[in-house]
């Protein structure tokens, strides 16, 4: 069980994309979304073993 994670961010591979990073803290949360590029980190569970995942959203698609 994840009690406490700390994931960093910092954008995008693309520099276009990149800020500063910052330590995002999930808890016991099942999901949490970075403040400045709206990249999602969840829990997953596989195989009695739990991962973090991410997902990545296009910010080129949102309008302003």
């Amino acid at each position: 069980m994840i009690k406490i994670k700390q994931i960093a961010c910092n954008g995008s591979q693309d520099s276009d994309s990149k800020h500063p990073f910052v330590y995002l803290k999930l808890h016991d949360a099942k999901e949490i979304i970075c403040p400045y590029c709206s990249k999602k980190f969840t829990i997953s569970k596989r195989n009695n073993k739990q991962y973090i995942e991410v997902l990545e959203v296009n910010l080129s698609n949102k309008t302003v």
